[in-house]
């Protein structure tokens, strides 16, 4: 299997496979090049995907796709079979939000511009605890890549809206809410209750793959050790890359 890493749309400090900063994904490049499987960063707009990747990754863009870029990606799944992953950070900083859906709501997926939080499943940090700072605990039995977990933490993430409930991979718990205004605190109005956190689908054709994540840290470096963050990565690209 081979995965590129989009790097032109990002900034370069942030989730990068060559970066061991707590930010970024070397941890988890060195982990799956461990497995086998060929890593790759992407420089140049993607306007044509090399033939020869099976899973193009987007993690928290704050470069806008163009026209090309968006058709690209979308032929990549629905045309051509392949997986893609995509990742967001919280409150829709830097546009990352807005440019991962131009090409989310292809696949029937929207990324929100909020924070999930949820104070009952929070890490427990003595004088420091924060709403957003969380352990994910419920995962769908659907998806291989989520039905043997049991724990994964999440830090600051934003929710996802899929066009069904099927689609939900895994959720904060039963009191977590979409905090719109970045407060730490659930307001009226706000989707209360199972805020989706990683959803996914099958797409065109082709049956091509594709997994949001609200949450970009989920695979970073700071993370990568705790819970089960490596069983999670090492299932979620096999899945992506047809291998399960």
């Amino acid at each position: 299997m081979k995965i590129a890493f989009d790097e032109f749309h990002k900034d370069k400090k942030y989730f990068s496979i060559d970066d061991d900063d707590q930010n970024g994904y070397e941890q988890l490049g060195d982990f799956l090049k461990g497995k086998g499987i060929e890593c790759i960063q992407s420089t140049n707009p993607l306007t044509s995907i090399p033939a020869d990747v099976d899973v193009l990754v987007i993690p928290f863009p704050k470069r806008r796709f163009d026209g090309s870029e968006v058709k690209e990606i979308t032929a990549f799944i629905k045309e051509r079979g392949k997986g893609l992953l995509m990742l967001s950070e919280w409150g829709g900083i830097f546009d990352n939000v807005e440019n991962l859906n131009q090409m989310a709501i292809n696949f029937e997926i929207k990324f929100n511009p909020d924070r999930v939080c949820d104070w009952e499943n929070r890490i427990q940090i003595p004088f420091k605890s924060k709403a957003h700072a969380f352990y994910i605990k419920g995962f769908s039995q659907h998806y291989p890549f989520t039905k043997d977990l049991k724990e994964l933490v999440c830090i600051s993430g934003s929710s996802l809206k899929p066009a069904n409930q099927g689609m939900i991979a895994a959720w904060a718990g039963e009191r977590s809410w979409s905090d719109e205004d970045g407060d730490s605190s659930y307001d009226e109005g706000e989707a209360f209750g199972y805020v989706p956190i990683v959803v996914a689908n099958v797409c065109g054709d082709a049956q091509g793959r594709v997994v949001c994540c609200g949450d970009a840290s989920l695979l970073a470096n700071a993370q990568f050790k705790e819970s089960e963050h490596q069983k999670f990565a090492h299932s979620l690209f096999q899945w992506l890359g047809k291998e399960l």
